[in-house]
């Protein structure tokens, strides 16, 4: 009999009770939660509350229960996170209502500035980011750097986030501190559907950014040649220079894009175009395959 006891002990499971409301939020114990008699808004080390750890747990009825319990809604740990933008980043609607009912500040910023709209729309937490805005969110707030809920969307390629900010009347042509726009990130991107959500948004196909560079440059620079037809077919300036001079054609006879070239000959590319430098695309082209393309469709030598 003994030894029957001592099988039945070891085999059974190790129950670890906790000891500290961190513990508890650790573990989901809602019961220890609600039973504490402590401060709610106890910190570690680097400021996290015990309530942005229930939000980054993405423990629904442990936030719940802290809040009940006298947690503040709006505490922020030392980088300026809150549970809110924890929640918003994790995509957890019901977290996010709960927060905002209690008080939590639906614009607050961390130490870059974002906001919890900017963190639901990056990850493409489309409900999430619907809710923010009916809830009265900040949809053209930008950050240290300038961006916005809708360039971070369009950066990640999150189509379904852009057309909720799209519908909101987000500033389609909001550029960040570079002079980057949401439909400059999602050429680089290659994201086809945002792309063309972004232009059915009359966004303006020509804008530059700080260095002169349309959203057809940076597509041609990156290869993107699907960008790069939509963007010609929606008549995009094929000759437009950025500040060293250089238009789509010089960059991609330059980075050895061969197909690029040929959709930009095709639409009728200034060929002899020279840069600040005195560099036409035939002169910098990458390899003899770009140069014969260009020689063949009339680009002379210097």
């Amino acid at each position: 009999m003994r030894k029957v006891l001592i099988i039945i002990m070891l085999i059974m499971p190790v129950i670890i009770f906790p000891e500290t409301l961190f513990e508890a939020v650790e573990g989901g114990d809602v019961s220890f939660i609600k039973s504490y008699k402590g401060d709610f808004n106890e910190a570690d080390e680097f400021g996290m509350t015990v309530l942005i750890l229930a939000a980054e747990k993405n423990n629904t009825n442990t936030l719940k229960a802290l809040i009940d319990g006298g947690s503040d809604a709006n505490a922020s740990s030392r980088d300026g996170w809150t549970a809110l933008m924890w929640a918003a980043s994790a995509g957890n609607t019901d977290a996010i209502k709960i927060l905002l009912k209690a008080g939590a500040d639906i614009d607050g910023k961390n130490e870059y500035s974002s906001t919890a709209l900017m963190f639901a729309a990056q990850f493409g937490h489309t409900d999430a980011v619907k809710f923010l805005i009916s809830s009265g969110a900040d949809i053209n707030a930008a950050n240290k750097n300038g961006w916005t809920p809708l360039i971070w969307a369009a950066a990640w390629g999150q189509t379904d986030a852009v057309n909720a900010l799209i519908e909101a009347k987000a500033d389609i042509n909001a550029a960040n501190t570079e002079g980057n726009t949401a439909l400059l990130f999602s050429v680089e991107r290659g994201s086809l559907d945002t792309i063309e959500a972004l232009i059915r948004a009359k966004a303006n196909i020509n804008a530059v950014n700080n260095e002169g560079f349309t959203p057809l440059m940076w597509a041609a620079c990156e290869g993107q040649n699907e960008a790069v037809r939509i963007l010609i077919e929606k008549k995009a300036n094929v000759n437009a220079v950025n500040n060293d001079g250089k238009t789509a054609l010089i960059w991609a006879a330059y980075l050895g894009k061969t197909d690029t070239v040929k959709a930009l000959i095709d639409a009728k590319a200034s060929l002899n175009t020279v840069d600040n430098d005195g560099n036409s695309a035939l002169s910098l082209a990458k390899n003899d395959i770009i140069s014969n393309l260009l020689l063949k469709a009339g680009a002379t030598e210097k």
